[in-house]
């Protein structure tokens, strides 16, 4: 073989591979834009005297409680750029960003309650991959919650089923046990927004807002 043709081989080998990751990239989204409020079944009813208090910082008093949105969110995959990263952002108006809980190295963002020293995260979670979840964190730009990875990109967004939200609540250092207490969310308005992407330029670049919160609890 000559020269000349071995590096015309070379090159659209090269070429071809090129061709070939560019096709195989897969970019997923949310199906659409949107904004939800979130809300419960039932009256969230506690018995707060065991709970625990910590002396800095903030413990988790309860496990997920998943509430109802006010619309389904899915999400899907086509082919794009390599977005496979579920992000997230504080949209809310005067919640203290220095207030979070850290667990595994993620922060979660406390919000608010009427009831002082009590707070709650909001989570999203993926409906075929459990760990594909995440918090609300205290940034004001979107940051990465979960890397969902080329091997389950597909597997995990590439359908029709809901994704689903939760809250947890939270005590701080100023939480008092209170009894035949009622409380609600203290956030108006907005809380803030997750996303599906792995670049600044994302054809789709559509988000997910979370409004408004719609606690209504009780201490026994």
């Amino acid at each position: 073989m000559n020269l000349r043709k071995k590096v015309f081989l070379l090159s659209a080998l090269a070429l071809a591979s090129l061709s070939s990751s560019a096709f195989a990239a897969t970019e997923c989204m949310f199906q659409e834009s949107m904004s939800v409020d979130l809300k419960f079944d039932k009256t969230l009813s506690f018995d707060m005297s065991k709970w625990n208090v910590p002396s800095s910082g903030f413990a988790p008093v309860t496990g997920d409680i998943q509430a109802t949105s006010t619309d389904h969110v899915r999400s899907v995959c086509n082919h794009g750029q390599d977005g496979q990263t579920l992000q997230g952002r504080d949209q809310s108006a005067g919640e203290d960003l220095e207030k979070y809980y850290t667990e595994n190295g993620n922060q979660y963002l406390m919000y608010h309650t009427s009831l002082k020293g009590l707070y709650y995260g909001v989570k999203i979670k993926n409906p075929n991959c459990a760990d594909v979840s995440g918090y609300l964190p205290p940034d004001q730009s979107y940051a990465p919650l979960v890397d969902v990875g080329d091997d389950d990109e597909k597997s995990c967004m590439n359908n029709d089923n809901d994704w689903t939200f939760s809250i947890k609540f939270f005590t701080g250092p100023e939480f008092k046990v209170a009894h035949n207490t009622s409380f609600n969310s203290a956030v108006a308005g907005n809380h803030g927004s997750f996303r599906i992407s792995g670049a600044g330029d994302d054809v789709d670049d559509r988000s997910v807002a979370v409004k408004t919160v719609q606690i209504n609890g009780y201490s026994q």
